[in-house]
């Protein structure tokens, strides 16, 4: 009986360990798929997050990463999407060509403004807009810190789903791509809430 306990015991522990692997993978995974696609502030991964006190207000523009191909193949964006959404949706998502707008090399982002569409910045170039889900993203010619680069800003146009009185916000923005047959995806880590007073990190996980 013992011997046979200790056969039942052996195999929980691989059991165990195997899902513990498992887990540790799709962590690892979710966080660095190991694409060729970046999405966050110029072209690496962004942190933090951001709280917009405009009462009232139903749609909203968020427009503050970058998406960077380092890999050698075309990759085509199959997905946009919101992480834990809270009483907002996304209305559209364009891809918007950010150029330098001064000798240094200075570029802007239209960043998370209240209102629809975004204003016009020097740089912005939102009239040469595309729609982002179905764009194809080219191998980048340039290093991302190379102040002449021209990046692809993700605008977002948010709406919101609840009264105009409630919280709302997301935890992060997902993009999903392709490569040829593989598939990979990403996101920011920057989150957004609109219509609070105060801002704390731990207003958007609640």
């Amino acid at each position: 009986m013992r011997i046979r306990s200790s056969r039942r015991v052996l195999v929980l522990a691989v059991v165990v360990a195997l899902v513990a692997a498992t887990t540790a993978i799709w962590y690892v995974t979710r966080r660095a798929p190991g694409g060729p696609l970046s999405l966050g502030a110029e072209g690496s991964e962004s942190t933090g997050g951001t709280c917009l006190g405009a009462a009232g207000r139903t749609d909203y523009s968020a427009g503050r990463d970058i998406i960077w191909n380092s890999g050698r193949r075309t990759a085509r964006i199959t997905g946009i999407s919101l992480v834990e959404p809270d009483g907002v949706e996304i209305a559209e998502a364009f891809l918007v060509p950010i150029s330098p707008h001064d000798a240094k090399g200075a570029k802007v982002l239209p960043g998370i403004t209240s209102g629809w569409p975004p204003k016009k910045l020097p740089g912005v170039g939102w009239d040469r807009r595309t729609a982002a889900v179905g764009a194809e993203i080219p191998p980048a010619k340039t290093s991302a810190d190379d102040p002449a680069t021209v990046d692809l800003a993700l605008v977002l146009h948010l709406r919101r789903t609840v009264a105009v009185h409630v919280p709302a916000g997301y935890k992060a923005v997902r993009m999903e791509y392709s490569v040829g047959k593989r598939r990979f995806a990403d996101h920011s880590s920057m989150w957004v809430r609109f219509g609070v007073k105060t801002c704390e990190r731990g207003d958007p996980e609640d």
